[in-house]
C-alpha cells in the first residue's frame, strides 16, 4: 500500500489505456457519437466516460468487471454525471468571470498609478504587476480545475452519492495534493502530446478539402466531418479516464489508506 509518484501515475494510466484500448475505445466512440445529441446525448456521453473509469478502477483494484456490468451501474446515474459536469463548468465559469473582474480592476489601478510615476518606472511597475496578475489568475484556475479532476469517479465507484456529493468528494480527496494533481495534468498532457497531434491532424483534414472536389453534397461532407471527429476524439478519452482512475485510487490511498498496492 504505497502512494505513487507523478511519473508512476501517468505510467500506470498509460499501461491501463494500452492494455484495454479496444474495450475502452469502443465505449469512448459510442459516447462520442451520443455527444452530438443535446442533453440526453450529453448525459450518455458522460456516463460512458464513467464506465471507462469504473472499468479502469476495477483493473487497478484487481476486481475487473465486464463492460455490461459497468454500464448497468452507471446507467442509473446518467443524469448525475451530466449534473456534475454542468456544476463543474458553472463553477469554473464563475471563477473565470470573478477572476477576470478582479484582474481588470487591478490593471485599472496599475494604469492609474502609472500616470503619477515617471515613465520608465511606470512601465516597469505595469509590466511586473501585469505578469504577476496573469500568473496568479492562471494558477488559480488550474488549481481549481485540478480539485475537480476526479469529480465523476465517486459517481462511477461509490454508493450513495450524487452530483453535488461527487464534486465535494473530489475536492476533499484532492485537498493538500492539488500541486501533485497539477503536475500530473502537465505530465500527462506532455506525454499525450503525440496522440493529441494525431487527433488534431486528422480533424483538420476535412477543413483542407473542398466538398466540390469530392462531388459530395455539403450535408454528406459535414456528416463525414462529424464521423472523423468522433473517431479521433475517442482516441484520447480513454487515456484521460484511465489517468483519472489511477489518480482517484492514489488519492484514496493517501487520504484513507485504502488497501491497494498501486506500485505493483
Amino acid at each position: 500500500m504505497k502512494p505513487l509518484s507523478v511519473g508512476n501515475v501517468v505510467s500506470a494510466g498509460l499501461r491501463i489505456y494500452r492494455d484495454n484500448f479496444k474495450k475502452y475505445y469502443k465505449l469512448a466512440f459510442i459516447g462520442a457519437l451520443w455527444s452530438w445529441l443535446p442533453i440526453y446525448g450529453w448525459a450518455k456521453f458522460y456516463a460512458m466516460q464513467g464506465s471507462i473509469s469504473r472499468l479502469a478502477y476495477g483493473e487497478i483494484t484487481e476486481k475487473p468487471e465486464t463492460v455490461k456490468d459497468a454500464n448497468r451501474y452507471v446507467k442509473g446515474r446518467m443524469w448525475s454525471f451530466l449534473g456534475a459536469a454542468l456544476l463543474v463548468f458553472l463553477r469554473l465559469l464563475l471563477a473565470y468571470i470573478g477572476g477576470a473582474i478582479i484582474l481588470a480592476i487591478a490593471l485599472f489601478a496599475v494604469f492609474f498609478i502609472s500616470n503619477i510615476l515617471p515613465e520608465q518606472i511606470a512601465l516597469l511597475v505595469t509590466t511586473v504587476l501585469g505578469i504577476a496578475g496573469f500568473v496568479v489568475f492562471f494558477s488559480f484556475l488550474i488549481r481549481l480545475l485540478a480539485s475537480f479532476f476526479v469529480s465523476e469517479l465517486p459517481l462511477a465507484i461509490e454508493d450513495d452519492t450524487n452530483a453535488t456529493k461527487a464534486i465535494r468528494r473530489s475536492q476533499e480527496l484532492s485537498k493538500g495534493y492539488v500541486v501533485n494533481l497539477v503536475l500530473i495534468l502537465i505530465t500527462a498532457s506532455v506525454v499525450s502530446f503525440p496522440l493529441w497531434g494525431i487527433v488534431f491532424a486528422l480533424q483538420m483534414v476535412p477543413q483542407l478539402i473542398d466538398p466540390a472536389d469530392l462531388a459530395l453534397p455539403a450535408s454528406v461532407f459535414t456528416l463525414l466531418s462529424y464521423i472523423i471527429n468522433t473517431i479521433t476524439s475517442a482516441l484520447i478519452i480513454p487515456f484521460w479516464q484511465s489517468i483519472k482512475a489511477v489518480v482517484y485510487c492514489d488519492l484514496r490511498v493517501r487520504r484513507e489508506g485504502m488497501g491497494i498496492d498501486l506500485g505493483k
